[in-house]
């Protein structure tokens, strides 16, 4: 049996519905809401989409060596159609696990583990979209955001999108059991900012400045501070606008 796409009206968390169907489901399936009533973001976040905003969307992946490589594939597969439809969109990837576009959120990966009888089972990897928010509807969120239509002026309807991207999953994931190694590399590269200087704030609240330079085999950010690299498994990234690269160079990730 191969992987297979559902599509929903609405639901609580796409990520949620997938776990709860997870046993059942062929490897690589993918679920997508176009409304999500209580979407989850990592540090307990919530995220309320309402209908027709943003793409909601969550793939199971039953083989994958580490957990953050499903969120590298799906990341990959997100910036490829993005770049498909707005190919001069300077949108990167910002460790752990967001698309942004200049210094504004785009887009939020969220991985979360399955445990069955003690041990992995596989990993669910959402992530959501924001694709027709107006700028005003974005300038009250907490923190800055931006959507495709606040960027080009189109709007883009849900059901296409999440057919490319499901698609393009499917072409990564089996890459990926050909060569995980060329999709992490290629995960790699997305993140633009390694070799710019970053601050990063831990969960317990404390500041660290420094240099980005580079991400360690089980997807650690490394952080060069006074000369000594340190390692952060979690985290979330500020970036000073006035250091960001030129992205208007990159391309499809293959």
């Amino acid at each position: 049996m191969t992987a297979k796409l559902i599509t929903v009206e609405s639901t609580d968390s796409t990520n949620t519905a997938v776990k709860q169907l997870f046993d059942t489901l062929e490897d690589g399936s993918c679920f997508c809401a176009l409304e999500q009533r209580a979407g989850r973001g990592r540090l307990g976040r919530k995220w309320v989409t309402p209908p027709g905003t943003a793409l909601c969307f969550s793939a199971a992946f039953k083989n994958v060596s580490e957990a953050y490589h499903a969120g590298a594939i799906v990341a990959l597969a997100a910036l490829d159609v993005l770049k498909n439809h707005l190919p001069d969109l300077p949108v990167f990837f910002k460790w752990p696990n967001d698309l942004y576009v200049r210094q504004n959120k785009l887009s939020g990966i969220l991985s979360e583990g399955v445990i069955s009888h003690g041990k992995l089972a596989g990993v669910i990897s959402g992530i959501g979209i924001n694709l027709n928010q107006s700028k005003e509807e974005l300038a009250q969120l907490d923190n800055p955001a931006t959507s495709l239509f606040a960027e080009s002026g189109c709007r883009f309807e849900i059901p296409p999108l999440s057919r490319e991207l499901f698609a393009r999953i499917q072409e990564l994931y089996a890459e990926y059991h050909h060569s995980p190694q060329t999709i992490i590399s290629r995960w790699q590269q997305a993140n633009a900012l390694i070799g710019h200087t970053l601050e990063i704030i831990r969960p317990d609240g404390t500041r660290m400045t420094g240099i980005f330079s580079g991400i360690a085999q089980d997807g650690a950010m490394l952080l060069k501070i006074n000369g000594f690299e340190e390692r952060f498994d979690c985290g979330d990234v500020k970036i000073d606008p006035a250091s960001l690269p030129d992205f208007h160079n990159s391309g499809r990730s293959e």
